[in-house]
């Protein structure tokens, strides 16, 4: 696969790491889109809004956070998504061993130890958590709907195990099961929890 240049306009350079994961087939067009709005630094973040057009205050829009609204806080440090985070990291990773760091939310980098199917699962995973994320921020911006960490998390798993349903009418079954395979465990609400180590 060819990476992808970097315009000349960017200001600094993207890792051939990250554009692996934002180019990872695990991820459909609108994952792999706004993985490359995070990876050039071009979400439209109420900070980015400020900087940018002078627009607003550049306040997180969540209820109750007034905290400075960068890429970073808004997939990572502020409040609400630190409860999805911090349920993928429970109940999807199962382990103890790795800790979810900025540079795996912002731009999918993960250990070097992990199997490409390993690593492409997470990849997915990941990606659908920051899309719901900013979905929910979007909502909450442009309609008030307020929504709390607890209602995304339904919201994710559906959309995983859409995804993993899709995957199975679609795929041959050697294929689906090299995509799918253990140690992925399906609990009885269908969602997949991963169980592996990873040093």
């Amino acid at each position: 696969m060819l990476a992808p240049v970097c315009p000349s306009a960017c200001r600094t350079a993207i890792s051939p790491d990250v554009w692996r994961s934002v180019c990872c087939k695990s991820l459909d067009s609108r994952l792999r889109d706004l993985a490359w709005r995070i990876a050039h630094w071009v979400l439209i973040t109420n900070h980015f809004r400020l900087v940018r057009w002078r627009l607003g205050d550049g306040i997180c829009p969540r209820v109750g956070c007034k905290a400075i609204e960068t890429m970073q806080h808004l997939l990572l440090e502020c409040p609400f998504v630190r409860l999805l985070w911090d349920w993928f990291h429970a109940f999807v990773i199962g382990c103890t061993q790795w800790s979810i760091s900025s540079d795996f939310v912002l731009y999918g980098l993960l250990p070097p130890v992990c199997p490409t199917w390993v690593r492409d699962l997470l990849l997915l995973f990941a990606a659908v958590i920051r899309r719901h994320i900013w979905n929910s921020r979007c909502r909450l911006v442009f309609d008030g709907d307020v929504w709390r960490a607890e209602d995304v998390v339904p919201l994710v798993q559906s959309d995983i195990r859409l995804r993993m349903e899709a995957d199975h009418a679609r795929l041959p079954d050697t294929a689906f099961r090299r995509r799918w395979r253990k140690p992925v465990v399906y609990y009885r609400d269908g969602f997949p929890r991963m169980k592996f180590g990873v040093s």
